[in-house]
């Protein structure tokens, strides 16, 4: 069967389109491949899909977590949003008509597990906008998600369950600093997010850890003077909704 290149969801900020930037600097000999930071997992479906790799991604967003682990009914539930969003196409304006498309929602579409996760995701994102075609279930390839370990735990757990193994690649996507990051879930109790960024560095430092790493940040002076000494290269990403332009760091400890 013939992947498709469609992802199943998506989400602000997933590094599809990015992957070329960076692909050089992937390490294909390690074996055990992490993504603490899960979102769209675009590297492990793009670059290490092979069952030669372990495979894990985490997290924190409970709703994200059981589409991972409910995919097959998260396509079906899909498909039918978007059969009915179909049917309140306006061929004139070229967008689905969002008030008609509500008003065929029922309530007990409403009470779906997964129906605040779609709306937000995928209609506010661009459904309502242009029209997304409906997707049949068989050209997606899940097997992948059958292969992942998924968690749904702080990301300090992950960096400490495979920071000792040598023949582990983590990459790291996490919330940007001083960037709208209303649209993931909290990865902390609090609301400073900076945190992460100084476990990161407390990775990079640290003598003792084994593992790969790479991560993906969003260009500031103050992450170039922090992580001084591991910055690869840095490439310019266009946002596709805003078209906004920001500058992105590659930063690995190898």
């Amino acid at each position: 069967m013939k992947k498709s290149k469609l992802d199943i969801f998506g989400r602000l900020g997933n590094k599809t389109n990015d992957i070329k930037f960076f692909k050089h600097l992937l390490p294909t000999e390690s074996i055990n491949i992490v993504e603490p930071f899960g979102g769209t997992f675009a590297v492990i479906k793009n670059i290490y899909s092979d069952e030669k790799y372990n495979l894990f991604v985490n997290d924190t967003d409970k709703q994200l977590y059981e589409v991972y682990t409910n995919i097959d009914e998260f396509i079906k539930f899909k498909i039918f949003i978007n059969d009915i969003a179909g049917s309140c196409y306006d061929n004139e304006k070229k967008q689905v008509d969002f008030k008609l498309f509500k008003s065929k929602l029922t309530e007990d579409v409403k009470g779906h597990k997964f129906y605040d996760f779609i709306i937000k995701t995928i209609i506010n994102r661009g459904m309502i906008v242009k029209y997304l075609k409906t997707l049949n279930v068989h050209i997606f390839n899940t097997d992948i998600y059958k292969r992942i370990t998924f968690t749904n735990v702080n990301y300090i757990e992950v960096f400490n369950t495979h920071k000792y193994d040598e023949n582990c690649f983590l990459f790291l996507d996490p919330p940007y600093l001083f960037c709208d990051n209303s649209s993931y879930q909290d990865q902390l109790d609090g609301t400073d997010t900076s945190i992460i960024l100084v476990d990161i560095l407390k990775m990079f430092n640290d003598v003792d850890v084994k593992c790969k790493i790479m991560l993906i940040i969003n260009s500031l002076e103050i992450i170039k003077y922090l992580f001084r000494g591991f910055i690869k290269s840095e490439y310019q990403r266009i946002y596709q909704l805003s078209k906004k332009k920001e500058q992105h760091l590659i930063i690995c400890n190898y």
